[in-house]
């Protein structure tokens, strides 16, 4: 069905959208009230839901707890949740702000 758009988000979650919509529509256009290009934008998920935002960031983390086609389809994985897997990315990507 071309005009809507469809993810997963868990194992019981069907989100449906109008074609178009999703969260990499979300994050373009923050990135463009903020003046900055998508490019410089870090993204982190850990669901179906995140691949267009993971996919359209700079760079995209899924987390190590997401499901193993998220993982395979995203950039980047960095460690689950529960592990800080979101601090560990960030000290990777901004290694001088690790001293903060």
């Amino acid at each position: 069905m071309p005009q809507i758009n469809a993810a997963c988000s868990s194992p019981n979650y069907l989100e449906v959208m109008k074609a178009g919509v999703g969260k990499a529509q979300g994050m373009e256009a923050v990135c463009r009230h903020l003046g900055i290009d998508c490019r410089q934008a870090v993204a982190f998920g850990d669901g179906y839901n995140d691949l267009d935002m993971l996919c359209a960031a700079g760079r995209g983390y899924a987390m190590a707890n997401a499901p193993e086609g998220v993982r395979a389809a995203a950039p980047y994985v960095t460690k689950a949740n529960d592990e800080d897997g979101i601090a560990f990315a960030l000290r990777e990507c901004f290694p001088e702000a690790a001293r903060i």
